[in-house]
C-alpha cells in the first residue's frame, strides 16, 4: 500500500472531523447571537457555500502560481478578511440605542432638589445647619504662647567605674601586633616558610634585623590592628603544629 495514500486518509478524517466540530459550535453560538431561530446557521452556510464558489479559482491560481504560492494567497485573503471583520460592529449585537453622557434639561429639572444622603434620614429628614453669623465686633481670641519646657538637668552616672572602663577598652589600641614563625640566617629557608604560610591562606612578610652582629631573617604575619586578633591567628598557628610568638610594636 502507498504510503503517502495512509497519509492523506488521515488527514482527511481529521479534518472532517474538524469540520463537524466546527458546524456544531458555529451553530450553537450563532442561535445564541441570532434574533431569530432560522439564522443561527447562516455562518456555517456562507463557510460551506463560500468555499464551493472558490473551488475553481482556487484551482484556476495553482495551475497558474503553484500550490505553495496559491496557499500564501489564501492566507493573505483569510488575514484581511479578519480584520476587517474586527473593526466593524457586530450585528445584533447593539440592539438598544446608546444613553448621552451629558445630562438633558429634564434630567437636570429632576435632579434639582436630589439629595443622595436622603435614606439616611429615615421619616424625619433633618435640614442641614445653618451657619452661624459672626459678630465683626466679637475680639478674635488670643493665644498663649507655650510654655518653654526646660532640659532636665544631666544624670550622673552611676557606674563611675564601670564607665572608665568602658572608655579604656573602647579607646584605640596604641599597638600593633605581629605573629613571628621563624627566623633565619639563610634567606633560602624564610622563603620557603613564606611560601608554605601563603599555601596556607596566611598573609607573611619576610624582614631583616642584625641582632648581636649577624643577620636574621624573620617571617612574621601582620601588622594586626588588635591583640585578639594576633591570638586567634597564634591559636591557628598552634593547632597545625606551627611554633609562632607573639610581638607587640609601638605604632
Amino acid at each position: 500500500m502507498n504510503p503517502n495514500l495512509v497519509l492523506l486518509a488521515l488527514a482527511q478524517g481529521l479534518f472532517l472531523t474538524n469540520n463537524i466540530i466546527f458546524i456544531a459550535i458555529n451553530g450553537l453560538v450563532g442561535l445564541s447571537m441570532a434574533p431569530l431561530g432560522w439564522m443561527a446557521t447562516l455562518p456555517v452556510m456562507g463557510y460551506v457555500v463560500g468555499g464551493a464558489l472558490s473551488t475553481g479559482l482556487v484551482a484556476r491560481s495553482q495551475q497558474r502560481w503553484g500550490r505553495k504560492t496559491s496557499f500564501l494567497l489564501g492566507l493573505l485573503v483569510a488575514l484581511g478578511v479578519a480584520i476587517y471583520v474586527s473593526k466593524v460592529p457586530v450585528p445584533f449585537m447593539n440592539k438598544g440605542t446608546q444613553r448621552s453622557a451629558e445630562p438633558t434639561a429634564s434630567d437636570a429639572e429632576k435632579n434639582k432638589d436630589w439629595d443622595p444622603n436622603a435614606p439616611l434620614y429615615g421619616k424625619n429628614p433633618v435640614k442641614a445647619a445653618e451657619k452661624p453669623v459672626e459678630d465683626a465686633n466679637t475680639p478674635n481670641p488670643v493665644l498663649a504662647p507655650p510654655a518653654v519646657v526646660g532640659m532636665p538637668p544631666e544624670s550622673k552616672s552611676e557606674d563611675p567605674l564601670g564607665d572608665l572602663a568602658r572608655e579604656r577598652a573602647n579607646a584605640p589600641d596604641p599597638f600593633q601586633y605581629y605573629v613571628q614563625v621563624g627566623a633565619f640566617r639563610s634567606a633560602e629557608e624564610a622563603e620557603a616558610l613564606r611560601a608554605k604560610l601563603s599555601l596556607a591562606g596566611y598573609d607573611p612578610k619576610v624582614s631583616m634585623r642584625e641582632v648581636a652582629g649577624r643577620q636574621l631573617h624573620r617571617v612574621r604575619i601582620g601588622p594586626i590592628e588588635s591583640k585578639a586578633q594576633a591570638e586567634e591567628v597564634q591559636q591557628k598557628l598552634n593547632a597545625s603544629k606551627m611554633a609562632s610568638a607573639l610581638v607587640r610594636v609601638q605604632r
